[in-house]
């Protein structure tokens, strides 16, 4: 009986070992502790994803000029930097994007398009708040005018849902059902169109170009499985468009653990079996089990 129990407690321990790693792990801490947060001008105590110049591996995006008067990040490797205005604690980072300035200085449609952000498979950007464009080169159904305002270009008409005002819900169709062309989503200042036409510059909020803003706010969602590549010393990388995670100390250190254990635990249970095996055979062929009964 003594040895069953012993073969019990050792193939269900390997997963009870798994349920305390799990729980230390949801309770560790979500940067590694050689990757601390750090100072970083008027931004505050920022970490991961973000990280300095000179420690890369501590994080996805680099912030520099932490010293001076405006900060920088770059959003991917040896890409352009943008100015920096915010790093929220909820995954919020405001930048300025100058180019987008520009576009939207000269009021030319035609060069409007979508911003581009790295390709991730760990990590995901969604522009907060937006307004979602839809540029043809050819008249949409007349049915649709009604539901979409537009703005005529060279070569080309703009369409666009004016924003909803505040906490009014949004129209159940969506822009892609309504056009049958590209998407273009920008940066919005979410101001609601003004619908008094004896008000001073009522026209001008209305226009496409006074509801957009180069200054984009970014919301940055970062993968659990990079996360926790992250906090075990490990790097989060893109091979082929899938996410992998150079081999930290501490993933190298549990996955021997994890293969030493499997095969301590197949020796383990053969053993048990035999010893079992071995007892059974002594208690069937033993004298007391021979003797005639008195």
């Amino acid at each position: 009986m003594a040895a069953v129990s012993l073969l019990v407690l050792i193939v269900l321990s390997p997963f009870v070992l798994l349920h305390f790693a799990g729980a230390e792990e949801e309770n560790s801490y979500p940067y590694h502790p050689d990757c601390p947060p750090f100072p970083c001008g008027k931004l505050g105590e920022i970490r991961f994803p973000y990280t300095q110049r000179n420690r890369t591996e501590c994080g996805l995006f680099v912030v520099d000029d932490c010293q001076g008067i405006i900060q920088k990040v770059q959003l991917q490797r040896g890409e352009r930097w943008y100015q920096v205005n915010s790093i929220s604690q909820a995954g919020t980072i405001t930048i300025y994007d100058e180019v987008l300035a520009k576009r939207l200085e000269t009021k030319d449609c035609e060069s409007l398009k979508n911003l581009s952000f790295p390709n991730l498979p760990h990590v995901t950007f969604e522009i907060v708040p937006n307004l979602t464009l839809c540029k043809c080169n050819s008249p949409l159904n007349p049915s649709f005018l009604k539901k979409l305002s537009y703005t005529e270009c060279k070569n080309s008409t703009v369409y666009y849902r004016q924003p909803n005002p505040q906490g009014m819900p949004e129209p159940p169709d969506n822009m892609s059902s309504l056009c049958n062309c590209p998407i273009i989503q920008l940066p919005s200042t979410n101001l609601p169109p003004d619908k008094n036409p004896l008000k001073e510059n009522s026209q001008l909020n209305n226009h496409l170009f006074h509801m957009l803003t180069p200054n984009v706010s970014v919301r940055v969602r970062v993968s659990h499985w990079c996360k926790k590549c992250h906090s075990r010393g490990g790097e989060c990388l893109a091979k082929k468009q899938r996410f992998h995670c150079s081999k930290g100390i501490c993933e190298n250190l549990c996955t021997a653990l994890l293969v030493a254990s499997s095969h301590c635990r197949g020796c383990c249970i053969f053993s048990c079996f035999s010893l079992i095996a071995h007892q059974a055979t002594i208690q069937l062929f033993s004298p007391e089990r021979c003797l005639p009964d008195p």
